[in-house]
């Protein structure tokens, strides 16, 4: 299973040439063993808000919905277990949502998806690239 960083999710669902190809092939060939923690969707709407992200004129919370649908990755609620482990696992960092991610995939003892230094350089973190 991987667990998905927001804007690895992003990427993927702009086919963003950010997004490392051996990612993307690796996502693609294996939809149901992907994972989005239910903060990238706040995260993406937030982003939108701000200006820094754009679907495109529908509302993006209609877009998101239909993407993770069309693509096959599975939503994944924030449970009990994830959001302790948010604030006691060891970070370098105070990024909410980050923490929520990776204590996520922690949680499930699933890889992350993630382009971010600061969570590719904990040394606890599985990583999927």
């Amino acid at each position: 299973m991987i667990v998905l960083d927001t804007h690895v999710f992003i990427w993927y669902l702009l086919n963003d040439a950010q997004l490392p190809t051996v990612i993307r092939d690796q996502l693609a060939a294996n939809p149901e063993d992907v994972l989005v923690p239910s903060i990238c969707f706040w995260e993406a709407i937030l982003l939108c808000q701000r200006g820094s992200l754009s679907f495109g004129p529908e509302a993006p919370q209609q877009i998101l919905k239909q993407q993770l649908q069309s693509v096959g990755f599975k939503e994944v609620p924030l449970t009990a277990e994830m959001a302790m482990l948010s604030r006691t696992l060891p970070f370098d960092h105070d990024d909410p949502a980050d923490r929520f991610i990776v204590a996520t995939a922690h949680a499930l003892k699933a890889k992350l998806a993630t382009s971010d230094r600061r969570l590719r350089n904990l040394p606890w973190v599985k990583l999927a690239y």
